[in-house]
């Protein structure tokens, strides 16, 4: 009886009108994903976010942009002759019992898709948005393209096949001329690193510093400078009590303390400070289209050396927002 039902089952799945439904589907969601999805869903709100790059409150985490902005990496072409490919090489594999290993390929990459195309959980912005589709969903619809393109071309006199192989190639190549124009022209953050070589010179490499700054520079100033950073938020009533307990403590055993801060959290009555300005050039965070220009950043800090003679107080907090 069993074995009867799972035979009459996989007759229905290898029979051509559920095939045809699994393509109907498929060109549905796909339609959808790509032209409906992502049309407003109400008035913009656009809100600051980069030097350069504003983001639109009103779409959430962007995730209804997900197929489109996916072909901005890869190009529109690339992404329906993916989804052709994929329909194809299924059909290949469970019609005519052709090349079965490639179904566990395109159970992969089906599921991946449908799980990070419907949410993507990223940040919208160049380059951080395109990671989640980077182990598995990026190669597999490159994958799916060759498939399908291969599949395609072999149904072609040879004229027809030489030509069409030849505007792909084309396009594609222009395509990814344009996308990678910005990176091929310049260095992104060059002589970043230089610069924070040089602040790290002027931090005690004995003493604890009690900082208020990015990640993108406590990170490099702890990991490759091996200075004893200790991170707080200034900005709040338990960073300035900690400030203040740590400074205390430093000055009654007649040693200074020091204190790295951003210029946003800036001590208002300190006599020693030392300022700060490093540098950087990137590309701008956009995805849609992707990068263009560069943008220059420009990051103020001010180092403060607090001793019994000249004390370093933090200013009145202002909240308790974290610095990432």
């Amino acid at each position: 009886m069993a074995t009867r039902a799972v035979e009459r089952l996989r007759s229905v799945v290898r029979s051509r009108p559920a095939l045809i439904v699994v393509g109907l589907a498929l060109l549905g969601i796909s339609v959808y994903a790509y032209w409906i999805r992502p049309l407003p869903a109400g008035r913009p709100e656009m809100a600051y976010q980069w030097p350069g790059y504003f983001l639109d409150r009103s779409k959430g985490n962007y995730r209804s942009d997900s197929l489109v902005q996916f072909a901005q990496y890869v190009s529109p072409v690339v992404v329906w002759a993916a989804i052709g490919g994929w329909y194809l090489t299924l059909w290949s594999c469970v019609r005519d019992r052709r090349d079965l290993e490639r179904l566990a390929a395109l159970v992969a990459v089906a599921g991946c898709s449908l799980v990070y195309f419907y949410d993507h959980g990223s940040t919208p912005d160049h380059i951080w948005w395109i990671r989640r589709f980077v182990p598995v969903v990026l190669p597999g619809f490159v994958l799916c393209t060759a498939l399908g393109v291969s599949g395609m071309i072999d149904r072609l006199s040879r004229p027809w096949a030489v030509a069409i192989a030849g505007a792909l190639l084309v396009y594609l190549a222009g395509f990814t001329a344009r996308a990678d124009a910005l990176i091929a022209t310049f260095s992104e953050n060059k002589g970043y690193f230089a610069q924070v070589k040089r602040l790290a010179q002027r931090l005690p490499a004995d003493q604890p510093i009690i900082t208020n700054v990015h990640k993108s520079l406590a990170a490099p100033l702890f990991l490759a400078f091996d200075r004893r950073l200790i991170p707080i938020d200034a900005t709040s009533l338990e960073g300035r009590a900690t400030w203040d307990t740590w400074s205390a403590t430093q000055i009654s055993q007649n040693t200074p303390a020091y204190l790295l801060l951003e210029v946003s959290a800036r001590s208002p009555n300190s006599l020693w400070r030392d300022d700060v300005v490093i540098t950087r050039v990137i590309s701008e965070h956009t995805v849609h289209p992707l990068p263009r220009k560069a943008v220059g950043l420009a990051l103020q800090l001010e180092l403060y050396r607090a001793t019994q003679e000249r004390p370093v107080a933090l200013g009145p907090a202002t909240g308790s927002r974290p610095i990432q």
